[in-house]
């Protein structure tokens, strides 16, 4: 692996997952909305760094391929590695589970 930050990549999915959360927050509060994107932005910014400290996702064994997690209060961020990429596959919002 590179010692140069990593590269993060956001799916379609995951990009999708990030408006319809910001929206549904945003339909009580829009300050809480805005507080939320900026946290998930600084969040998936620190992928760029270090992003094997976090843990793999039970679900990485059902699945075949080693998935990892970040969370930041009431959220998920499923991603998995590939040499010095990091692809942001789904945002999961808790409350919607």
């Amino acid at each position: 692996m590179s010692e140069l930050p990593f590269r993060v990549l956001l799916t379609s999915s995951a990009c999708d997952d990030i408006l319809a959360i910001v929206r549904f927050i945003g339909l009580t509060d829009q300050k809480g909305a805005k507080r939320w994107y900026e946290l998930a932005r600084q969040r998936l910014g620190t992928l760029k760094t270090l992003p094997q400290r976090r843990v793999s996702i039970p679900e990485s064994t059902d699945l075949g391929v080693e998935y990892q997690e970040a969370r930041f209060p009431l959220t998920r961020v499923l991603y998995r590695m590939d040499e010095d990429l990091v692809y942001v596959v789904r945002v999961v919002y808790e409350p919607w589970l």
